[in-house]
């Protein structure tokens, strides 16, 4: 609802174009591991009736990412709950202002206070394998 409702807003997805043949519970610190197929995200938002000038999609591994300032930044579910924060660390800091948010889920939160002056935890999934947290985190330190 975002796209349809914002008319104005960009919204730029980054993902890896890549599905794994193989299951891994747990950090490929080499960032080899992925489950995404592109086409299928343009798929699903265009039979949603988003316009495709509504949005772009890179490819993390293959594409000239963008490079300007975020006001927001969401990865539900993938950024350090599938993913190491680690491995997209430099390329969020460099598109984050002192007031970007960043939103992400993770089984680690307390880990997050050295690494932003503010993080706070909006969700908690108790009733879940991983008994996740979601936080919102500004100011990289």
């Amino acid at each position: 609802m975002i796209l349809k409702n914002k008319p104005n807003t960009k919204i730029s997805f980054i993902e890896k174009n890549y599905i794994s043949k193989k299951i891994i519970y747990g950090w490929d610190h080499q960032n080899l591991e992925a489950y995404n197929n592109l086409s299928l995200l343009e798929k699903f938002l265009t039979n949603n009736n988003i316009e495709l000038k509504a949005f772009k999609i890179f490819d993390f591994d293959k594409d000239q990412l963008p490079k300007e300032k975020f006001d927001l930044i969401i990865s539900l579910y993938s950024l350090d709950f599938h993913y190491n924060f680690e491995i997209y660390k430099d390329y969020i800091q460099k598109v984050s202002s002192k007031d970007t948010v960043i939103i992400f889920d993770t089984i680690r939160p307390e880990f997050f206070s050295n690494i932003f002056e503010e993080v706070k935890t909006i969700k908690i999934d108790e009733n879940t394998l991983h008994k996740s947290k979601r936080i919102a985190c500004k100011n990289f330190k």
